[in-house]
């Protein structure tokens, strides 16, 4: 059964679609006005939504909330397919409208056909989401069922162990959602290593910053984050323990092959992952950095070539288009990826700095130790 939501402040108007949604068993049709559409949503929990964008008013003119319903509250509530059904659907935000999962559709004589038509054009990806969220709620149960016994075994405060419950709750849920996408058979994708917008509200190892003022199709306008993650967590709690970030700068493939001294191999000998050192994530002191559509070109980063940033430089990108920083987390790359990035600059970097040993003594130490059994 998939639920539709209707969102009309003339029910009236949408009459003609309700008849014909009536008709089909598999679709279980609800209507609510602008005033009610957040409360609605949240306990009708729609599989998609049917939503027009023109108030009551003279002049027919969208108010500001309802020209931005989705962004405003829709997705932040309820994330499902959204067909923009109105008298002028061009008023929308065109950012929004050209979103994969949103139709746009103008009300007129047998509209209501091209929304059927829309939902059926929808339907694949609705039932995909809905797989997907009982998948998650499943995890949800099974980390609950397994975290409850050991937080109330450790708090006599019922309200300590219903917030332990929750914590180990939620990152026992994160470690399944990990095994679930190891256990996925199907190759990943290389732009997939990329969280964007990150997740994490503090930097972290593997994070990509792209210059504020620089082109976003230029590799020299991007850094990679090295610093690790738990020396840049910063809350009401504790401080970040440095106070400059260690990145990579990036260059493009042609610069990072000259690097390499690669510069004259041919397009048909890199035309082998091993060569580039894909598989494990680097090659040498050069980690390549797939292309991540209008945010990220293909690239590369140059362990060697390292700069220190300020933290007061980078905005975390939650900041708007006003933000003065010098740079703005674009990205964060995923785990495991993340890890190989770890290893290519210690690998670069080389080991930590230790005191001169006598290593001749404590090889004949091994050697004995193997001569005495």
């Amino acid at each position: 059964m998939i639920k539709l939501l209707i969102i009309d402040d003339q029910e009236a108007s949408i009459q003609p679609l309700k008849r014909l949604l009536e008709g089909r068993e598999s679709v279980d049709a609800k209507w609510c006005d602008f005033d009610e559409a957040e409360e609605t949503i949240r306990s009708f929990l729609p599989h998609v939504i049917v939503l027009d964008i023109l108030a009551d008013s003279p002049d027919g003119v969208p108010s500001v909330e309802q020209s931005s319903v989705i962004d405003k509250f829709i997705w932040n509530v309820r994330f499902c397919p959204v067909i923009v059904y109105s008298a002028q659907p061009d008023l929308y935000p065109e950012e929004q409208t050209n979103h994969p999962f949103v139709r746009t559709v103008s009300k007129g004589l047998d509209s209501e056909i091209e929304v059927v038509e829309s939902l059926d054009q929808l339907t694949p990806y609705i039932e995909a989401l809905k797989k997907a969220e009982n998948h998650v709620r499943d995890l949800v149960a099974l980390a609950m069922r397994y975290a409850a016994p050991y937080a109330f075994e450790a708090h006599s405060c019922k309200d300590d162990a219903r917030e332990t419950t929750a914590r180990m709750g939620r990152r026992r849920l994160a470690a399944l959602m990990d095994e679930v996408a190891i256990g996925d058979q199907s190759n990943l994708r290389s732009w997939e290593m990329y969280l964007c917008p990150p997740v994490s509200k503090d930097f972290q190892l593997g994070d990509v910053l792209q210059d504020a003022q620089g082109n976003s199709e230029e590799p020299d306008s991007f850094r990679l984050v090295l610093s690790p993650s738990c020396d840049m967590v910063s809350n009401e709690h504790r401080a970040a323990k440095i106070s400059h970030v260690l990145v990579a700068r990036c260059c493009s493939i042609d610069q990072a092959l000259i690097r390499l001294n690669w510069g004259n191999i041919g397009n048909s000998k890199l035309d082998d992952p091993s060569r580039l050192g894909l598989s494990r994530g680097y090659i040498e002191h050069i980690v390549f950095l797939p292309a991540l559509s209008k945010r990220i070109p293909t690239m590369a980063a140059d362990m060697r070539k390292l700069e220190l940033i300020p933290f007061n430089d980078i905005d975390t990108g939650q900041n708007g288009d006003d933000s003065s920083e010098q740079f703005v987390r674009i990205a964060s790359i995923d785990s495991p990826f993340r890890e190989a990035i770890m290893w290519a600059y210690l690998q670069t970097a080389g080991r930590p700095g230790l005191p001169d040993r006598d290593i001749k003594a404590w090889s004949r130490e091994i050697v004995d130790a193997r001569k005495s059994k």
